[in-house]
This record gives C-alpha cells, structure tokens and sequence, in this order.
C-alpha cells in the first residue's frame, strides 16, 4: 500500500482549516462565558426579588396556619404568582429543606423558602418555580447570542472554507507552476518580470542561485576532463624531456637552471591539474594548499619566473626589470611553491598581454619584520575603473579572447588562504599595479643566512661551474687574508692531500663525476664546516637530508648577497653561549660576564646562534631558554645539539626542575641569574 503523498495545497488548506477550528473554538467558550454571565445576573436579580416575595408570604402563611385558614393562604399564593408571572407551591409538614435557588434543566428554576415560626416551629416550605426565558432581556440576550453563533457557522462553512480551499491554488500552487514554466522557457526578462508574492519571489531567486551554481559544476567537470587529458598527454614528452636534461654538463649553469625550472613547473602544472580533477566538488581552487605549505625564499622565486619570462620573450621588445632591497633577498614567506609560481606567472602573463609584449614590467621586492611585499607594475592599456572591482570574480575576463576568468581570481583565492593581501590599482592608457603582501615567516633549518670565517680561513670550493668559482673570488676579493683552494671535480677533492679547511662551499650537482655534494660531504665528515652551496636548493630530499645531517644550504642565486661576518680567534675561543630572547637577561648577562672576565656570546634566537654554529667547539657550555619566542622549545633544540656532538648544555628557566621530564641531553637546569656570579656555578640536577 502506497503512502499519501501530501501536496503543498493540502498542507495549506490543513493549516487553514485548523485554525478556523480553533477560531470557532474560542467564539464557543466566548459564547458559554456569556451565557454564563447572563445566568449568574439573572440568578442574583431573581434571588433578590424572591428573597422580597418570601419576607410578605412566610408571616402570611404562618399567620393564616395558625388559625387554620388554608384557604386565604392559595389566595395569597394565587395572587403573588399572577403579580410576578412565578408558580408557588405550599408544602405543609413535609421533611423540612434548605432556602436556596436550583435549577431542574437549563431554562427552569425553582427557589425553595422553608416556612419558621419565631419559636421554631417548622410549618412546612413553599416552592417558587419559573422560566429563564420569562425575562425579555435575558431572552433577548441568549436569542442574540444564538443568532450570531448561527451567522458564524454560516460564514464560516460557505465563505472561509471555500477561501481556503482556493487561497492555496491562487497564491501558492499557480505561481510556482508559472515559475517552473518560465524557468523551463529560461526567458530572463521574462522571469525578471515576474510578479508574485515575495516568498514566492525568494523561491525564484533560489532556484536561479541553484541552476547557476549547477551550471558551473557543469563547467568545471568539462575542464576537469580537459584539465586530465591535457595533464596525461605531458606526462609523455615531459618524461622525455627530464632524460635528456640529465646530461647537460656542457650547457652553462645558468641556462641549466632555466631549463629545469621549467622543466619542473610543467610537472607541477600537471600535478595541479591532476589534483584539481580529483577535487572537483570542493569550492576551494586550492585545496590543501596550505597544509602543503613550507618556508621558501621569495626572491628565488620571483626571479626564476622572471628569468623564464625573460627567456620566453627573448625576440620581443618586453623589458622585465627585478628591483629587490637590500633587505629582501633572504625574506621567507610560508608557501606551497608550485601554487605561488602558477600566480605569479599569471600575474605577468597578465601585465605582458597588457603591453602586448612591448612594454615594460617592473617587479619589485621588498620587506620589512612582519611582511614581504611584491609589487607588479606594468605601463600597458590599463583598466577601466567599472571593471575593475569585478576584476577578481570567478569567471570574470576582461580583454582577452580566449580568457576564463580563472586566474586573478585563483590568485585572491590563494593569497588569502595565505594570509596575505593583494590588490590592483589600474589607470586606463597609463599601466596597472598589483601588489601582494604576504607574512614574513623565520628562517628555516636548512638556510644559510650568513658566513661566518675567521679573517685568517681556509676555504674550499668545489663547484664544476667556473661562473661560481669566479663568484666566490669576487665575493672574498675585499679579504685579503682569505685563502681559497678551488676544485672542479669531487674526485680531486677526495683523492688530494689538501689542507683542513675552516669552511667547505660545495655545490650538489657534479656533472663531471658520479658522486653529489651531499655524498662528499658525509664521506669526508665535512657536516659541521660544509655549506651546500646549490640551484637545487628547491628540493625538499635534499632540505630534509641537509637539517639531518647539520649542513646549511645556501641557494646559488643569492651567494652575490649573501652576508660575510668576519669572526677573531678571541670570538672563537668563547666558552660560554646564552640563547635566550628576553633583552633584559642577555643585557644582565653581559655584564655579569664583563665583571666576571668570562667570555661570553649571547643569541637573541636559535636562527641567530644556528648561523653561527660552526665557529664553536664541542666541548663550549651551551645556556639556553625554555621559553623561546618561535615554533620550537629550548629544551627540544638543546636535544638537537646534542646530537650534533655539544654536550654541556643547561637550561635556564623560571621553572622547578620536577616541572621537566628527564631530559638526558640536558646537563643541568639553572635558573636565570648568571651562574658565574661571584663563585656560583651551574647547580646541577641530573636530567640523564
């Protein structure tokens, strides 16, 4: 058996109905509490004028039943009831009742008055009986009641339950049915026009929102099919492409890294695409992004998108020019690397159709504490102030022919998943501007934010790029003390007899041997004077093996920036470090030492000490903060030192010393005063 199937006309006509039941409802208690009014006045006048009646009848009766004289007691009775238009009946002797007023049916009433003497002697009683409707007004009173209770139902059955039965037709049930058939026609201006009431008007503008939105998962299916395909057919040429880059040795350094840059984006291109296919019910256009996010240099990055753009319009008269501060070229910013180069190459793709390849383009970068700020400046045709509020819409092009309207708005998308900021600013005719603020973020394990020597050093470098030999000569140029030994091949390098050196500058790839930098530097035990000096600085295996092993990778690209702190022999021989990030302690500290005659290095961040690591023997005592301003604790980045060899390491804390689990790698925990006040020295609680 079938269920019913109510209709929306059902519901309406069930709810209408309900409260017209309830409407009659509360007119019938009306009705009863009106009544009840009547009769409880009628009740109260007719007890009075009984109450007057009984005072003249009861002496009367009991005069005449004295002497006997029943006969003058009907007359009596006779004349009261013709007077007041009530039937009296005389009861002699019977069981003696209660004075009181009853009623035997709704309109009937009877008033019993029991006859007393003085002496109380009972006579007997008398009954006063009449009609409710001997009253003309409270006749008229219920007669009018009545007649209005009749004229509701009447109203109420030919009027209100018709209206209900086609209230829900006219203004629910054909409205909808026009809807549906104008959505069927999808005429717009004739569904604009519409009229109906404005439920029925939201109902219209729900069902557009839902076949829009529908309309675009259509959409995006279609380019998720051709996203897959495009993406399988790379797959192909670009394994081919990755085999015969392998070898390119006898290519110059600075066009290998172009062609592996790009190389590389085409598979992330097709990796994205792939990744979009699989997440084609998410609103997001980058999912995931941010959980695949890692520090990365922003000036590398912008500047292999510029030097594939510059490489890409080589023929052309485009003029891209890279501005970056002083303070820039060692700015990270937390990113997903594949994402950040797709809207980046967008973002110039867009102002060199705006110049027609025939302008110029002028990014600059820039940064201070907090955030890392590109500027993307072209002098192309501009764009119209209406359009541009509308500029970073879904969908949305403007002068382009081929344009989907995808890419500014991926890029807002994305920077703001981020937690950065972009925005255009455009004059038609003068060129456009976009400018993205992203957060600073601190400087990951594996850089290399500075070098660190000894003005008298040693240092080797192995490099096959003759480029990057004469880059270290012009960098050391000014340090005349500086003794640097040069090797081309890593087999020359293992194989001579060459003096220790203070420092290693090693690049990754060799193409002229079989073994990498990496591969030299744990063969020969170099981790903790080695710098990885390479343009794969990129790759997440060879970050990830660099942070095990203790080396410091410092990217090729910036080796022309890179800072050099020249360190004494006395800087060197300090036995005493303080890592802490509160000014005050280092500054109490400082001078403690000074009084002291203890030599003394203080660290306001594990990145600052980090840097400097390499200039300080095993057996230096180590003080560092618990409390670390940043993502990592004191006490977990005393664990990596000690693993790196340095074992007198303390921790300085406000803390007890049962508040810590044991910590083997921690020698002892000291407060924060100086342990070398007076003849303090650290008091040890045995964490091992």
């Amino acid at each position: 058996m079938k269920n019913k199937i109510l209709t929306l006309s059902d519901e309406i006509k069930k709810n209408i109905r309900s409260r017209v039941m309830l409407c009659v409802l509360i007119l019938a208690i009306a009705h009863i509490i009106s009544i009840s009014f009547y009769i409880y006045f009628f009740t109260e006048q007719t007890k009075r004028q009984l109450n007057d009646i009984s005072k003249d009848l009861t002496p009367y009766i009991i005069s005449q039943e004295i002497i006997g004289n029943r006969y003058a007691i009907d007359l009596k009775i006779k004349e009261i009831e013709e007077s007041n238009n009530i039937r009296i009946k005389w009861i002699k002797y019977k069981t003696k009742q209660e004075r009181g007023l009853k009623f035997s049916n709704p309109l009937i009433w009877k008033y019993t008055v029991p006859v007393v003497a003085i002496d109380n002697k009972y006579y007997g009683y008398y009954e006063m009986s009449g009609y409710l409707t001997n009253d003309p007004w409270i006749a008229l009173g219920l007669f009018i009641q009545l007649l209005f209770l009749i004229i509701f139902l009447i109203i109420i059955r030919f009027i209100l339950y018709p209206i209900a039965n086609d209230i829900p037709k006219k203004i629910f049930v054909d409205p909808i049915n026009n809807l549906i058939h104008l959505l069927d026609k999808n005429n717009k201006n004739e569904i604009d026009s519409f009229i109906a009431p404005a439920e029925i008007l939201l109902l219209r503008d729900r069902f557009i929102e839902i076949l829009s939105k529908q309309n675009e998962i259509l959409k995006k299916t279609e380019i998720v099919k051709i996203s897959e395909q495009v993406a399988h057919d790379i797959r192909s040429p670009l394994a081919a492409i990755n085999i015969a880059i392998s070898d390119v040795s006898f290519i110059p350094e600075n066009k290998r890294i172009i062609i592996k840059s790009a190389s590389q984006r085409i598979n992330d291109i097709a990796n994205n695409l792939l990744s979009k296919s699989k997440n084609i019910n998410k609103h997001d256009i980058a999912i995931n992004s941010k959980s695949e996010s890692l520090p990365e240099l922003i000036f590398t990055v912008i500047e292999n998108i510029v030097s594939e753009k510059r490489y890409e319009y080589f023929n052309s008269k485009l003029n891209i020019q890279l501005h970056v501060s002083d303070s820039s070229y060692t700015c990270f910013s937390l990113i997903n690397l594949a994402l950040f180069k797709r809207v980046l190459s967008n973002l110039l793709n867009n102002s060199i159709e705006a110049t027609q390849s025939d302008g110029c383009i002028t990014i600059h970068l820039s940064c201070d504490e907090q955030n890392v700020t590109i500027n993307i400046q072209d002098n192309g045709c501009g764009i119209p102030p209406e359009i541009l509020p509308r500029l970073m819409e879904p969908g949305f092009s403007f002068n382009k022919k081929n344009g989907a309207g995808i890419g500014l708005a991926y890029a807002k998308q994305y920077i703001e998943q981020i937690n950065g900021k972009i925005s255009i600013h455009s004059v038609v005719s003068q060129g456009t501007q976009v400018t993205i603020t992203l957060p600073r973020t601190e400087f990951p394990d594996w850089f290399c934010a500075i070098i660190n020597i000894d003005n008298k050093s040693n240092i080797i470098i192995l490099d096959d790029d003759q480029s990057i030999h004469k880059a270290w000569d012009e960098k050391f140029s000014h340090l005349t003390e500086i003794n640097l030994l040069h090797f081309y091949k890593a087999s020359d390098l293992i194989e001579s007899n060459h003096p220790i050196a203070d420092l290693y500058l090693i690049d990754h790839e060799l193409f002229n041997g079989n073994i990498n930098g990496l591969s030299v530097i744990e063969n020969l035990h170099l981790n903790q004077k080695a710098i990885l000096v390479t343009s794969c600085f990129e790759d997440n295996f060879i970050r990830k093996e660099c942070t095990t092993i203790g080396v410091n990778i410092l990217p090729k690209p910036i080796v022309p920036y890179i800072p050099i702190k020249m360190i004494t022999t006395k800087d060197k021989a300090i036995s005493n470090i303080l890592i802490d990030d509160d000014e005050l302690i280092r500054d109490v500290w400082m001078l403690c030492a000074k009084q002291a005659n203890i030599n003394l290095f203080v660290y306001a961040s594990i990145d600052e000490f980090q840097n400097e690591i390499n200039l300080f023997s095993k057996n230096v005592l180590i003080y560092i903060d618990s409390h670390l301003s940043g993502t990592i604790k004191g006490e977990l980045y005393a664990k990596k030192l000690y693993e790196m060899g340095f074992k007198e390491i303390y921790l300085t804390t406000g803390f007890q010393p049962d508040y810590f689990t044991p910590m083997p790698w921690i020698k002892a925990i000291v407060g924060k005063e100086p342990p070398f006040i007076g003849d303090a020295s650290p008091i040890e609680v045995n964490m091992r």
